[in-house]
């Protein structure tokens, strides 16, 4: 019986520990742009099934990371998403499709 269990039991580890390994950990990607793009106003940024966020300033220098405060940033599993944004002040907008990666960091300047 002892063995049994214990049988049990180092299967039900090894199983436990396959399960955490498909685990992905997220990857950000990170919606900005350069200029005011000649309308002002915010740009509001949708990714398919993951909501609306909004860029509410300009990176005059560029964007190098998915920390900037003004930008619109999402953190999803790794998976290509599509996504679309407009110009709240504007006829401007945006639409494709973007890779996230596995703790990557996507930046992705909106351009006119």
């Amino acid at each position: 019986m002892k063995t049994k269990f214990n049988l049990l039991l180092a299967l039900s580890v090894v199983g436990i520990a396959a399960l955490s390994s498909c685990t992905k950990t997220p990857g950000k990607v990170s919606f900005w742009v350069q200029n005011d793009l000649g309308g002002g106003g915010n740009i509001t940024v949708n990714i398919s099934g993951q909501g609306t966020k909004t860029i509410t300033g300009y990176y005059s220098g560029g964007v190098s990371e998915c920390s900037a405060t003004s930008a619109a940033t999402y953190s999803l599993p790794p998976a290509t998403y599509n996504y679309t944004a407009a110009n709240t002040d504007s006829s401007l907008t945006w639409s494709g499709s973007c890779a996230v990666t596995e703790s990557g960091c996507l930046t992705v300047k909106l351009t006119n």
